[in-house]
């Protein structure tokens, strides 16, 4: 097998043959190991956004009540009597 490039021009005859399988192989499982770490953080960032929203619904909730009046008067308002 002959490598040919503009400086240079090389002949690894067998070796080079399974030089370009390793080669392929050692692509081949730096592509597989990339998409599982791609895989797993993605998992985990998904993770910490089920585990944030609960605590943001429910912090929020808390200063909701302070102002459910405020928040009634504004929807009906909003919406009229389409609701009756």
């Amino acid at each position: 097998m002959t490598f040919k490039n503009t400086f240079y021009s090389l002949d690894f005859g067998l070796a080079g043959v399974y030089a370009a399988v390793v080669a392929v192989r050692f692509k081949s499982l730096l592509q597989y190991r990339a998409a599982a770490l791609a895989g797993i953080s993605t998992q985990i960032f998904w993770g910490c956004i089920k585990l944030m929203a609960p605590h943001a619904t429910f912090e929020r909730g808390a200063h909701f009540k302070d102002h459910a009046d405020e928040v009634e008067d504004a929807l009906q308002g909003a919406l009229g009597d389409c609701g009756r």
